[in-house]
């Protein structure tokens, strides 16, 4: 089609602004994302001898949404990326006018096959998504649409109804099994209208597909799915996830932020053990995706919606290793391998606070000596006391942002605890903090990269959050006791953190 820009045209506009991109002050230095402009969704990990691949949502030509091409990166240590030429695009004489989520496994033949959401606005299928596969060279280099496409379209569904159809997770269940689910929400007679589901496929080959029905669906004869504090499993699922852990099996969906359930897999159903919870608090953190590593860690990476900067926008996530429990939740902690971007450190013991008053978690002259700038991982340890209500909880508490401007200091944000709803926050992001069985201290691992703030606890929360900051000051950090409740920090350290790009 005349005039639609083609992989040549994509590549160099993200080239040509990759240099004010880098130059720009607001730019995270330890978060992994594009050379320029806008990137959404990660998509479509995959480990290819010892090195870990991922694609993402990529309009390459400005720092907005566009028409969607799949961005690529690659790391052998899941801390360091190196910037790959983009993969593949939208196939504009074929009608494409966009390439959306998928995943990419070794198919058949042990090469790369991503399946991925191919959209045209003048296609006539019910909501103008098919499902089309695209098939990568051994060395990761070049992709091929397959001359099957589209491999999967609405007829598969017969008389049922699916909308918002998009963003297959496949996976390989042994020789010649392909499963893959699909979100979006059937639409049915009678209430509830709207149903969000994840559907189920099976495949021989990744090419013909049969379709068996909705695994999981939010309703069930009408009754919702029960759901744990901070869930809202809304009126349509974007980018499922699906995948073993242990013997147990977690469902995950995007929607107002990104929720998930445990439970098992057998005969091609899907059975919930217990509630829905957050993957994390924030809807900041969106349509992650998952894939296991060398080491045979379940590594969970996420969009992270910035505001739209000049030359860039969105980020991917630290990435996040899961594990079960054993209580129906999972555990969430950033992977231990970040900690090599650790530079000059700080080690606090023993900081009290009382109350109504503030003083630095950390004395200026030696964080001033740490921080440098705004990359920074801090690590505080607290006690947990009894509420009137009687659960364990932390005192209220605000850990203010602060840049000195001229010998003053200028307040840009909070992160702290409120205790009448038991939340914590990250300016106007929050969770709701319950200790569970055994908890009786607070440990907290927050993640400072310029304005991307990143808050892990208990190795079970995880809350998200954009803070904007001014690129030529200093951070510091300021605790502060709520009137009548003094507050303990039994441990700080706090290092500055090295750019992951040389």
């Amino acid at each position: 089609m005349a005039g639609k820009p083609g992989l040549r045209e994509a590549q160099a506009a993200v080239d040509a602004g990759s240099a004010a991109a880098r130059q720009d002050p607001n730019r995270p230095i330890y978060h992994a994302m594009c050379p320029a402009n806008w990137m959404n969704d990660p998509n479509g990990p995959i480990l290819v001898e010892d090195e870990v691949h991922v694609f993402y949502q990529h309009h390459p030509f400005k720092a907005d949404w566009g028409p969607m091409y799949w961005g690529h990166v690659k790391s052998k240590d899941l801390v360091h990326w190196s910037h790959q030429p983009i993969a593949f695009g939208p196939s504009w004489d074929q009608g494409e006018d966009g390439c959306w989520s998928g995943s990419c496994i070794h198919g058949p033949g042990g090469l790369p096959h991503a399946l991925y959401t191919s959209v045209g606005k003048d296609r006539p299928a019910l909501d103008k998504s098919e499902q089309w596969l695209v098939v990568g060279s051994k060395d990761m280099a070049r992709w091929e649409k397959s001359p099957a496409n589209p491999v999967m379209t609405h007829v598969l569904h017969g008389k049922v109804r699916i909308e918002d159809w998009r963003d297959p997770f496949v996976w390989h269940a042994g020789e010649g099994i392909y499963y893959c689910v699909i979100g979006g929400h059937l639409v049915q007679d009678g209430k509830p209208k709207h149903n969000p589901a994840a559907f189920l496929y099976k495949s021989p080959d990744m090419v013909h597909w049969t379709f068996l029905g909705p695994m999981y669906s939010r309703f069930k004869g009408g009754v919702d799915a029960r759901v744990g504090p901070g869930v809202n499993l809304g009126t349509n699922w974007e980018c499922p996830l699906f995948f073993p852990l242990g013997d147990k099996h977690v469902l995950a969906v995007s929607v107002n932020g990104t929720a998930y359930t445990i439970g098992t897999f057998k005969d091609e159903k899907f059975a919930a053990q217990g509630n829905w919870y957050p993957l994390d608090y924030s809807d900041m953190f969106y349509a992650p995706h998952a894939f296991a590593d060398a080491k045979g860690r379940r590594i969970v990476i996420g969009w992270i919606r910035t505001e739209k900067h000049p030359h860039w926008s969105g980020c991917f996530s630290l990435p996040r290793v899961v594990t079960d429990r054993g209580d129906e939740t999972l555990g969430i902690v950033p992977v231990p391998e970040l900690d090599v971007l650790h530079g000059k450190h700080v080690h606090v013991d023993g900081v009290a606070i009382q109350a109504g008053s503030a003083r630095p978690m950390i004395s200026s002259k030696p964080f001033a000596a740490v921080s440098g700038g705004r990359a920074i991982e801090l690590r505080f340890t607290m006690p947990l006391a009894g509420s009137a209500s009687g659960e364990l909880v932390p005192p209220p508490f605000e850990l203010a942002l602060y840049e000195p401007i001229a010998g003053k200091q200028s307040f840009i944000g909070c992160i702290g605890f409120e205790p009448e709803e038991s939340l914590i926050f990250i300016g106007n992001k929050s969770g709701v903090l319950h200790a569970g069985e055994g908890e009786n201290v607070l440990e907290a691992r927050l993640f400072i990269d310029q304005g991307i703030v990143e808050l892990f606890i208990n190795g079970r929360w995880a809350l998200t959050n954009e803070i904007p900051v001014e690129p030529t000051t200093r951070l510091a950090i300021v605790a502060k006791a709520a009137e009548g409740a003094a507050v303990e920090f039994e441990e700080i350290e706090c290092w500055e953190m090295k750019s992951i790009w040389g």
